[in-house]
């Protein structure tokens, strides 16, 4: 619970900072890197629980590392890289797919189902629709990856 309250006050934070002009320069700086700090503890946790292959946190923290080696890079050049929508969706399904997958390995849809709340069929589609989640969120973050590389590219 206390994950799925993180991610969603991340995301009205910046969705009400932007729908009111109230973006500062700290936010926009800091905020993808705390999203990334924030991501890729969970991940390493779900790895921990045998709940994400290490194929996929290895390209995700690889990701990461490159694209903010790549801001690193440029910045001295008075290069900016604002995040695009892609990446912004990328976290997203990289939190939901998370927050599924952690509810999963919780145990409290098991409670539920002991009690006859929700059906077995939904709860065990749960890791299903997470890896599922988790694999679209890797391709995304591959993808993005390949977009900042191209701009480090063209400024080479």
């Amino acid at each position: 619970m206390l994950f799925v309250f993180a991610a969603l006050s991340d995301y009205f934070d910046g969705y009400f900072a932007r729908k009111h002009k109230a973006q500062s320069n700290f936010g926009v700086c800091f905020d993808p890197i705390c999203d990334k700090i924030f991501v890729l503890a969970m991940l390493i946790l779900l790895y921990n629980i045998s709940s994400c292959g290490f194929f996929v946190l290895f390209l995700i923290v690889g990701r990461e590392l490159w694209v903010s080696g790549i801001r690193e890079f440029l910045a001295p050049k008075n290069i900016s890289m604002p995040v695009s929508k892609l990446a912004k969706y990328k976290t997203g399904f990289q939190m939901s797919a998370i927050g599924i997958l952690l509810f999963y390995q919780s145990g409290v849809f098991q409670k539920l189902l002991y009690l006859n709340i929700y059906s077995s069929k939904f709860f065990d589609c749960l890791p299903i629709l997470g890896t599922l989640a988790l694999y679209i969120a890797t391709a995304i973050t591959i993808y993005t990856g390949w977009l900042y590389t191209r701009v480090l590219i063209k400024y080479l």
